[in-house]
């Protein structure tokens, strides 16, 4: 929950789309947003904001989040 929080605020969302994730039809709008933030704080690092994609791919993951926190 505290790790949704930050994700938010770093990204420039407002935090009380927290809320949101728990509203059964909401959830989808709130994660669109959760996903937004992710790609503002991506291109904050100066990076290119199609390796979120990579993230989903097993393994690969790791490296693209190392990538993204020491790189």
């Amino acid at each position: 929950m505290l790790n949704n929080w930050i994700m938010y605020k770093a990204g420039d969302q407002s935090p009380w789309w927290i809320v949101g994730l728990f509203i059964p039809v909401v959830n989808f709008v709130a994660l669109i947003f959760l996903l937004m933030a992710f790609i503002k704080i991506v291109q904050k690092l100066g990076k290119n904001p199609w390796l979120i994609l990579l993230t989903i791919v097993p393994l690969v993951n790791f490296v693209v989040l190392y990538n993204f926190a020491f790189g």
